[in-house]
């Protein structure tokens, strides 16, 4: 039965993706153009806070890993582990502090706040569902590793100019299928949509009700919320057009989907 729903599920997701990119390829610059507005605080709250819950989830999943590890008590297994703990930890702690300004002080104390609060709630995780809770782990770290990686990689072979550099010269538009070239240059760095890809992480929600006693609809709803609120506000920026973001959305569901059907199919 969950197979045959998971299959609706993917071919409804498919063709709702076409659909998109079909919107998005004849009225990229039309839909950017309308709702552009970089004074939008939405788009800044946004854009400050969107990607931040990927590495949260990322750093949880490697503390879970540690604990859930038959070799945790083995030095270079904790010490592995609590590198990436604490790596990902800052990283959460990092990326708001560019817009909010904190300084270093406040993101050591965000650091351990969330290591702190992560190790709590493994703790808290009844031991006939380690198993389970092991395999969410492995697919949360190895989908914010991979849609990382990729994003990143189609990013620099791709060079698409972003509507903030280019406005108000909207000649420079380039449509999505076209690469540019290489490049390093950030502002040539629109497709895909690294806000977009790292707000899709919040999917990992979904698995969370197979190990605890969270809400299940609860854990389904809120990630298609920040699904659409944070590419939207993309849009809204001038960041990226509306291919860029579905894109980034669709990469990091591509590997979860993935990572889902390997570790959990049989939970």
């Amino acid at each position: 039965m969950n197979l045959i729903k998971n299959s609706k599920s993917i071919k409804v997701g498919a063709f709702l993706l076409v659909i998109v990119l079909l919107i998005a390829t004849f009225f990229d610059l039309k839909i950017s153009t309308f709702v552009y507005n970089p004074q939008s605080l939405f788009g800044q709250i946004m854009e400050a806070c969107g990607e931040f819950p990927a590495s949260l989830i990322a750093m949880f999943s490697s503390m879970g890993l540690w604990f859930t590890s038959p070799n945790r008590k083995k030095w270079f297994v904790a010490v592995g582990y609590g590198i990436l703990t604490i790596l990902f930890s800052f990283m959460s702690a990092m990326l708001p502090s560019h817009y909010f300004g904190w300084n270093i002080t406040v993101m050591i104390i965000l650091t351990i706040l969330y290591v702190s609060i992560s190790y709590y709630l493994c703790t808290k995780i009844k031991s006939e569902y380690l198993s389970v809770f092991r395999k969410a782990c492995i697919i949360g770290l190895l989908m914010f590793v991979l849609q990382i990686l990729t994003v990143t990689g189609i990013k620099m072979v791709w060079g698409r100019e972003r509507y903030r550099n280019m406005f108000p010269n909207l000649e420079l538009f380039t449509p999505w299928f076209l690469p540019q070239g290489f490049t390093a240059n950030n502002e040539f760095m629109s497709f895909p949509s690294g806000h977009s890809a790292n707000a899709a992480m919040l999917i990992w929600l979904t698995l969370v009700p197979r190990f605890t006693s969270f809400n299940k609809k609860l854990c389904t709803i809120l990630p298609i919320i920040w699904i659409i609120m944070v590419p939207f506000s993309r849009i809204i920026m001038g960041a990226h057009f509306l291919s860029d973001v579905t894109f980034g959305v669709t990469i990091t569901l591509f590997y979860f989907l993935l990572l889902k059907n390997k570790y959990m199919r049989q939970v």
